[in-house]
């Protein structure tokens, strides 16, 4: 498993529910690293089904926000799009904006 906040790489136990980057130190959702790690393949779809069952237990981390942003921008929902990454400004204005110049969000 991937870390979504620092991208270090966990050794592949059987994860459920949240962890803690060894790395960073950064606790997250298992779901979180799925839905990251379908974005990162392409999956959208999936990939969002992931981050909603994350937004559970986070609903106050800009980073999740901005990859539901990406997941759909890639899906054409401007709806969502415009919803989460606003989520992500109000959370954390300067890794939105820094995120959102990465990865082409800016309008």
């Amino acid at each position: 498993m991937i870390c979504p906040f620092c991208e270090h790489t966990l050794p592949d136990d059987n994860y459920i529910g949240i962890t803690r980057c060894s790395d960073c130190s950064r606790a997250f959702s298992v779901h979180y690293a799925i839905g990251k790690d379908l974005l990162r393949t392409g999956n959208a779809e999936e990939a969002l089904e992931n981050f909603f069952k994350a937004l559970k237990m986070f609903k106050n981390t800009a980073l999740l926000h901005l990859d539901m942003a990406r997941a759909y921008k890639i899906l054409g929902n401007d709806e969502g799009f415009h919803f989460a990454r606003g989520r992500a400004e109000e959370i954390d204005f300067d890794l939105y904006l820094e995120y959102a110049r990465k990865y082409d969000l800016l309008d």
